[in-house]
């Protein structure tokens, strides 16, 4: 690369230093890089004497950093579709803590620290941690390493405005042979939608369970999922009894009542349904209007 060499030489010349890598081949043919830094020798008037130079074979480390970045590259490409966070987290037997892998995906999560410096600083992820789970993650951090085991947690995050999100971190570890030390490969994936579904659950539990109708859940098969208090008590019935059992099992009524036979076909071809209908509790028939 004559143009190359030329260019090089007047950068030497120009800034009195150098560093460059420079490609050659031995005298079997083979490719070598070379990695060198160069410096003017010169006397007191300036005049230049020669040339001072260390070189060294880089062709193999070379090599295996651009196989280290081919690597990440394509790991990027797979995992730029996922939407959790997908990383890897090296730990030396001196506990240093090196992130060598975090996907593009991180850049939307609500995250108050930015990319490139959880790349430099990983412990920071912690400092997001909200006080109410801190000790929670910590912990299950510290017992996921000590035992080998699966680390998996929820916990939430705390933005400068005091907003909180819910995530759940999932990893495992591997023994690093050569070094010594671990690898972490994980995810973290955001379960806000999860959260919010789980206290309007809760919060219709907690109406259903106080309220003087009486309701009961049904699963696909029409069996008895869960029923309320007040249901219970309608029909005097035992829970450990009824639930998981069919429901025409469960409702009576009158031998010749048509409307409870109607109720039971809208339950099995699941459709919508609302009747008055009696039906019968543990002493009596009741007029009910079922919906």
């Amino acid at each position: 690369d004559p143009e190359g060499r030329w260019q090089m030489v007047q950068a030497l010349f120009n800034d009195g230093r150098l560093h460059a890598f420079t490609s050659v081949h031995k005298r079997n043919g083979s490719p070598m890089i070379l990695e060198g830094d160069y410096k003017l020798l010169q006397d007191g008037a300036e005049q230049i004497l020669g040339i001072i130079g260390i070189q060294q074979d880089v062709t193999e480390s070379k090599r295996q950093r651009e196989q280290v970045r081919s690597s990440i590259l394509q790991l990027q490409k797979l995992t730029e579709k996922i939407p959790g966070i997908v990383f890897q987290v090296d730990v030396s037997p001196e506990d240093e803590i090196e992130l060598k892998f975090l996907s593009e995906s991180y850049q939307s999560k609500q995250f108050g620290v930015y990319r490139e410096q959880l790349m430099e600083h990983p412990m920071l992820v912690i400092d997001q941690v909200s006080p109410k789970d801190y000790s929670t993650v910590l912990g299950s951090i510290i017992y996921a390493s000590r035992n080998s085991t699966e680390l998996d947690v929820e916990f939430r995050v705390q933005n400068k405005m005091g907003d909180e999100f819910w995530y759940r971190a999932k990893a495992k570890s591997e023994d690093k042979p050569d070094k010594g030390g671990k690898t972490w490969f994980g995810i973290l994936d955001s379960v806000d939608a999860q959260k919010n579904y789980e206290k309007q659950q809760f919060k219709l539990a907690q109406i259903a369970r106080s309220t003087s109708d009486l309701i009961l859940v049904l699963n696909e098969n029409g069996s008895l999922n869960w029923v309320n208090k007040a249901g219970a008590e309608f029909f005097n019935w035992n829970l450990r009894e009824v639930i998981e059992r069919p429901i025409q099992q469960l409702l009576q009524a009158e031998e010749k009542s048509g409307e409870l036979s109607l109720l039971l076909q809208a339950i099995e071809r699941q459709r919508n349904y609302e009747a008055k209908m009696q039906l019968r509790t543990h002493d009596d028939l009741c007029w009910l209007q079922i919906r």
